[in-house]
């Protein structure tokens, strides 16, 4: 927007309001469009000083005349502003050239003439601390500059208008003219966020460290980038925090202290009996703070702290007599007029009693507000306030008779809070502890459900659990407990589902049924069918989806949420075995939707996305698959999901040329597969990531070792997994590249050959099934085979049956390279055109480098040809990046111009430096120019 008002104005004048809260970015956005505004503008600048009604007037002009005159060197101040302006600026007094009308004439007078020598910028900064004069003489020139070649910017901070401040009707009126553009920067993305971090020299920044700081900041640059920079406690900024609220009137700190303590919202009526102030004064202080952009109103009745921070570093300078008082107020309060069915209402009543030094009614509040967050299916809160109950256990004397639990229960609870929340870790500690505190000769039936617990837990952690279940069946034996027996087959059967031991699945399937008959245990029952519609070894009747059909049917009988997750989970993957991936995103929208309605969302989110990022990768949505990933990623999932989230997120990346991420995130990944079967069995696929980064980057013995580490983990267990098929075609891949690489090396050749064999052994374990069978297959003979073109353009089709985007783009690049080899040159060009459409809407930039340097060396049709530009060597596609470059345009601007990602103009642009040896987009514009490529 501001390029724009700035290209505009080289034909009229413009103005323009940069407005947003202090540490939003105002002064860094001007300042970084100013270094790069083409046509070597003068920019002038003067900023306003706090208190500034008090001050000198028009001191932001006096400003902006001595940056002027900084600029003009040796020539005298008379002769650059005249004799008027030159005995007022050095007397500071506007009677020293008349009145104020006199003086705007005289600056207008001025700031035209400069604008017709030269491009002119006039910058003022901090317009809400403007004295009077100042602000009628912004306003002034914003009416009355006609002159083409001026730029007029000024910066507001929002947070210092108050409903009267002078300046608001004023900007209100600039705001509705025709040639005044206003920017309101708001806070930033999570993303964003990230961005940021890793932009400051942090390195790549996982989702979760991204949403902490997100949610601490407020999305705030300044609290982002203060946050980044140290441990997490803000460094130095709650000092600069509490100068603005030293600001504040006396009543307005007040109150703002007492909110402080209410956390993350109070209402009006609470408020009202914790503040010493009447009706009045309560209302005025709460009408400054919002005014101010302190607080924020909620819910029609409430506030809130705009940032966390702000909240942190007034709470924090609280003297802790203060903090109990108010909390102590607070919960009195609660405890008279609370709802006891509002759930947030009873956990803040916990919190309050816990800070104001009164153990027992905190453990009894948070008792209540954990017991009542479990049934709203609020687990996360339910697990909070259970772990509030076990660090108040030693502090009351009777906690066990307060509550009618024991500490053993608690803690059984408190595992079954976070398995149900998607805290693995949490759950492992309780689950352990409660382990510990038990005696299994005397309690089998309790320890053996809680030892299925953990075996669900560890089968989150890295599919494992299968120990652990064993030990739970063994110790509630057939026919002693068909109860408990019942709920621990059912932990079985979702254990071993992932494991590679059929014989004993087979026995607990097999027994699930005749117990589910027997006690009619709907629940049990649609577990059996899901491991049987999953492994067709133990399908006796029925298609894998009619199988998982009924699951849905039974769980829905049962009432359990969880299964009817699973059942929907296992079919999507089905779906899109059977290349109907459309149908596979449908189901999975319905359980996200039911796990966000059922409070899942944290534990099944993640095994949902990363469900659903198979097909929608197939499909060629990686954008929407990103934000599903960030979002799932940032709930900190148990490791094996999270492992399996940065496995596709690192795929999008490294074909997307963005590998910082990646280079991070594999190596955990390769961890992970190296722990056992279960984990190798989920985590292997991140090989064939691995070696598409390792040929993307040219580093072939790279490449190598991951063959070799792949083939000893697979030596090593010598079993089916569901990756064999995209291990063996991107170890193809990888080999062949890395044989072209050096074809007269006979030591190179020697070892393609041997792991060449070895990649393809791989594939007698794979039984595979469907159209995605035969895409694969067809890809795999094409890569093996004799190089017919006929046989590349088969596995084209292969893939295009299934609709797999990118895997039809990179194959149709091969199979140009196969017709051009045979000098088909027309079929060459079209193979690549295609490729090309497929790959710019991917935003697959190196794949788009691959397209365009064979196209170049080919000297084909246009789309890929090498622009004829001697000395250059600019593709005709990096030609019309660098046309709309020329014209001011950001990378967003051009990716929305030209119709590609961000990302793919982001290649090109860099692309463009590098054969242009230049270092800046102005220079890029100016070699262009004298170059003649900007020519039509």
């Amino acid at each position: 927007m501001l390029r724009d008002a700035y290209r505009r104005s080289r034909a009229q004048a413009t103005t323009v309001l940069v407005s947003g809260e202090a540490g939003i970015g105002k002064s860094r956005l001007v300042g970084s469009v100013l270094q790069e505004l083409p046509g070597e503008p003068l920019v002038l600048t003067g900023g306003c000083l706090e208190f500034g009604t008090t001050g000198l007037p028009f001191g932001p002009i006096a400003g902006v005349l001595r940056s002027l005159l900084r600029q003009a060197g040796p020539m005298g101040a008379r002769s650059v502003l005249g004799d008027r302006l030159t005995s007022w600026l050095e007397g500071g007094d506007t009677d020293a050239i008349g009145d104020r009308g006199r003086l705007l004439r005289e600056l207008v007078a001025l700031v035209e003439r400069l604008a017709t020598e030269r491009p002119t910028v006039l910058l003022i900064e901090d317009l809400h601390w403007a004295d009077e004069a100042s602000r009628d003489l912004f306003v002034h020139l914003a009416r009355n500059l006609g002159r083409a070649g001026l730029l007029l910017i000024g910066t507001v901070r929002t947070g210092e208008l108050v409903v009267r401040h002078p300046l608001r009707q004023l900007l209100g009126e600039l705001g509705r003219r025709a040639e005044v553009t206003t920017v309101d920067l708001g806070p930033l993305s999570r993303r964003e966020v990230g961005d940021l971090v890793a932009a400051r020299g942090n390195g790549a920044v996982s989702p979760a460290v991204a949403a902490a700081i997100h949610r601490r900041s407020g999305g705030n640059p300044l609290f982002v980038e203060a946050l980044s920079d140290s441990d997490g406690s803000a460094g130095g900024l709650p000092a600069l925090l509490l100068e603005r609220v030293a600001r504040l009137p006396d009543a307005a700190r007040e109150v703002l202290g007492a909110i402080a303590v209410a956390g993350s919202r109070v209402s009006d009526t609470v408020l009202a009996t914790v503040v010493d102030l009447s009706p009045d004064d309560l209302a005025g202080a709460v009408r400054v703070l919002v005014d101010r952009g302190q607080l924020d109103v909620v819910g029609g009745n409430g506030y809130r702290f705009r940032h966390d921070l702000i909240r942190e570093a007034v709470y924090g300078d609280l003297l802790p007599g203060e903090r109990r008082r108010l909390h102590r107020r607070y919960a009195e309060t609660l405890a008279r007029t609370r709802d006891p069915g509002d759930l947030d209402l009873v956990a803040e009543l916990a919190r309050h009693w816990s800070i104001a030094d009164e153990p027992e009614q905190a453990l009894t509040a948070a008792w209540q507000t954990a017991l009542l967050a479990r049934d709203r299916t609020a687990f996360d809160e339910a697990l909070r306030q259970l772990e509030v109950v076990l660090s108040l256990w030693s502090k009351v004397a009777d906690p066990g008779g307060l509550i009618g639990r024991d500490r053993g229960e608690v803690l059984e609870l408190a595992g079954a809070a976070a398995f149900e929340a998607g805290d693995n870790d949490a759950g492992l500690r309780h689950v352990h502890a409660a382990l510990a505190a038990l005696d299994p000769g005397r309690e089998p039936r309790r320890y053996a459900l809680l030892l299925g617990r953990r075996a669900r837990l560890e089968s989150r952690a890295n599919a494992g659990g299968a120990e652990s279940i064993t030990e739970a069946l063994a110790l509630v034996p057939a026919g002693q407990d068909d109860a408990v027996r019942a709920r621990l087959l059912g932990d079985a059967l979702m254990v071993l589902v992932l494991d590679d031991d059929l014989v004993r699945l087979a026995a607990v399937c097999a027994e699930s049924q005749v117990l589910g008959e027997a006690r009619a245990d709907h629940l049990l029952l649609a577990r059996a069918h899901i491991a049987r519609a999953y492994r067709p070894e133990l399908r006796s009747a029925g298609t894998a989806e009619e199988n998982y059909g009924e699951a849905v049917r039974l769980a829905r009988l049962a009432g359990d949420d969880p299964a009817l997750l699973t059942a929907w989970q296992y079919l999507s993957i089905e779906l899109s075995w059977q290349g109907r991936d459309h149908e596979a995103l449908g189901v999975l929208a319905e359980a996200a939707e039911h796990a966000e309605a059922t409070g899942l969302r944290r534990s099944r989110g993640s095994m949902l996305t990363v469900v659903a990022c198979d097909p929608l990768l197939r499909l060629g949505r990686w954008d929407e698959a990103l934000d599903l990933l960030e979002e799932a990623l940032a709930d900190s999932p148990p490791p094996l999901f999270r492992a399996s989230l940065q496995f596709y997120q690192a795929w999008i990346l490294v074909a997307r040329g963005e590998w910082a991420v990646p280079r991070t995130s594999l190596p955990e990944l390769y961890a992970i597969a190296a722990t056992g079967w279960p984990a190798f069995k989920m985590q292997s696929a991140a090989y064939a990531v691995g070696l598409d980064l390792a040929v993307a980057a040219a580093d072939f013995d790279e490449a190598g070792r991951l063959i070799d580490r792949l083939l000893a983990a697979d030596d090593e267990y010598r079993r089916e997994t569901p990756a064999v098929p995209l291990l063996v075609l991107s170890g193809l891949r990888a080999l062949r590249a890395a044989r072209g690489a050096a074809p007269r090396n006979q030591a190179v050749a020697v070892r393609t050959a041997y792991r060449r064999q070895r990649v393809l052994a791989m594939l007698e374990r794979w039984p595979g099934r469907g159209p995605m069978e035969a895409a694969y297959r067809l890809a795999i003979a094409a890569e093996t085979g004799p190089g017919q073109l006929a046989d590349w353009d088969a596995a084209v089709e292969g893939w295009r049956a299934i609709g797999d985007v990118q895997q039809i783009a990179v194959t149709l690049v091969t199979a140009a390279e196969v017709a051009l080899r045979s000098s088909n040159r027309s079929g060459a060009a079209t193979r690549l055109r295609q490729a090309q459409e497929l790959a710019e809407r991917l935003g697959a930039a190196p794949l788009l480098t691959r397209i365009e340097e064979l196209g170049a060396r080919a000297r084909l049709s246009p789309g890929t040809e090498r622009a004829q530009r001697p000395g250059h060597g600019l593709t005709a596609r990096e030609l019309v990046v660098l046309r709309v470059l020329a014209q001011g345009r950001s990378n967003r601007e051009i990716a929305a111009e030209l119709f590609v990602s961000p990302n793919t103009v982001a290649h090109h642009v860099k692309s463009i430096f590098a054969k242009l040896a230049v270092n800046s987009r102005a220079e890029a514009t100016a070699l262009a120019h004298r170059s003649g490529l900007l020519d039509s």
